[in-house]
């Protein structure tokens, strides 16, 4: 593989294919540390593993809650950053499916990759659509943090 698109788009199937296997450690050997997803809503920049595995595990749930049957990523673009050849920028359209009807209104994505030691990786991922409508983010993680920054701000 030697395109920006066959790389781009072979990273998202595979982390796409093994989140929907609920095979997280693999889902985690894709993205590197930190990594921040962001939603039209939220903002986060996950800098530990288990904060990012709740942040699959609960976004997992939600598909399955919502009745998904069909998980899909399909990349539209990508492209080797012009100041680094070991930096991607992307965008895919994720479909969330149940009888070949949205589950979830299609949304696009940005992404980044970046190659460390001849590994790529996912970094960050920033969704155009709200968190209250689709939750890639976990209320639970976006909950310890407001609590968090509501007791730093108390104490001064």
């Amino acid at each position: 593989m030697t395109s920006a698109m066959e790389i781009y788009q072979d990273l998202t199937d595979r982390a796409t294919n093994a989140l929907w296997a609920r095979d997280y450690d693999t889902v985690l050997g894709l993205l590197a540390l930190p990594y921040r997803i962001a939603t039209q809503d939220f903002d986060l920049l996950h800098e530990s593993e288990a904060d990012l595995r709740d942040a699959l595990v609960h976004y997992r749930d939600f598909l399955e809650h919502s009745g998904a049957q069909d998980f899909h990523r399909i990349a539209t673009r990508a492209a080797f950053a012009p100041e680094t050849p070991d930096r991607i920028e992307g965008e895919h359209e994720s479909y969330v499916l149940r009888g070949g009807q949205y589950v979830v209104d299609r949304y696009v994505s940005t992404q980044v990759l970046l190659r460390d030691k001849g590994v790529w990786r996912g970094v960050e991922n920033r969704s155009r659509v709200r968190n209250a409508n689709c939750t890639l983010l976990s209320p639970d993680i976006l909950r310890r943090l407001a609590e968090r920054e509501h007791r730093e701000k108390a104490a001064g």
